[in-house]
C-alpha cells in the first residue's frame, strides 16, 4: 500500500492456496478499503488488475458476500474512494 507525504504502510495477508484468483483479488480490495479508514487522506485510489473483480462492484445484484461488504463499505463512506 502506498500512502502520500510519508504515511508509509505495508500490509500483508495471505491467503488459503486453495482460494481462487478472484476471491484473493476481492479479498485485497476489501482489506485495502478497511484499512482507508485509518489513513488521514479522504481521496483514495485502490488498484487492482482484475478487471472482473472491479466490473462486479458496479453491479447491483450480487450474491458474493465480500463482494456485497465491498459495496457496502463503498457507499457508507465519506472518503472518495476509486477502484481501478
Amino acid at each position: 500500500m502506498y500512502l502520500p507525504k510519508n504515511q508509509t504502510k505495508h500490509t500483508q495477508h495471505k491467503v488459503p492456496p486453495e482460494i481462487c484468483i478472484f476471491s484473493a483479488k476481492t479479498q485485497a480490495i476489501y482489506e485495502a478499503i478497511i484499512l482507508t479508514k485509518k489513513i488521514t487522506s479522504n481521496h483514495i485510489l485502490v488498484l487492482s488488475d482484475l478487471l472482473s473483480a472491479l466490473l462486479t462492484f458496479q453491479t447491483p445484484l450480487i450474491s458474493n458476500e465480500i463482494t456485497q461488504n465491498i459495496q457496502t463499505l463503498l457507499k457508507s463512506t465519506t472518503k472518495d474512494i476509486k477502484l481501478m
